[in-house]
């Protein structure tokens, strides 16, 4: 079934191990985890592409950089995730918005043509400033505790794996002493 919950606990848990064994630096993944989470919160278009480009330059892990800038894309939860920022810009900016505000804003734009949709976008100012600040003040400590986290649960998947590598190096070990003929 598409929405069980065994299955996405599953999916959920291969991606986790693939993002682990992708690098063997538990720094490089964390911060590649933090930089896709917090690119993620800027409202712009081409996130994957900046979020690799940071990733490039700061030696993080850049497959993980990309997914997590676009991880709310698949469910349309984009749409929420920047309204919930904007709605915490504008109260921060002390203009709070009402949903009634909000419709009103979308209902302007015109899509009759490029230059009428041009025009009424720039009404959409305020709201991308506060779409950006809101991103900044959901995006710097998300991505922060994201990087404990992940570094963290990286450390620790990467000790559990040496550990068992290690102990079936030794059973090897052992079987190949048994095998040997005296």
């Amino acid at each position: 079934m598409f929405l069980s919950r065994t299955s996405w606990v599953t999916r959920t848990r291969l991606l986790f191990r693939r993002i682990f064994r992708a690098d063997p630096s538990a720094h490089a993944a964390a911060l590649g985890v933090a930089i896709g989470l917090y690119v993620s919160c800027l409202p712009i278009v081409g996130q994957t592409v900046l979020a690799f480009i940071i990733a490039l330059f700061v030696r993080a892990n850049k497959a993980v950089a990309a997914l997590m800038a676009n991880w709310h894309v698949p469910f349309l939860f984009f749409l929420l995730h920047w309204a919930w920022q904007a709605q915490i810009g504008m109260w921060l900016m002390g203009e709070p918005m009402s949903f009634d505000k909000a419709y009103a804003i979308i209902r302007r734009i015109d899509f009759s043509g490029v230059s009428a949709f041009l025009r009424s976008t720039l009404t959409l100012k305020d709201a991308f400033v506060a779409c950006v600040f809101g991103g900044q003040i959901v995006g710097i400590p998300a991505s922060i505790l994201a990087y404990f986290l992940i570094r963290r649960a990286a450390t620790a998947f990467h000790d559990r794996r040496h550990a068992n590598r290690a102990r079936l190096a030794i059973l090897r070990h052992r079987r190949k002493a048994e095998e040997k003929p005296l």
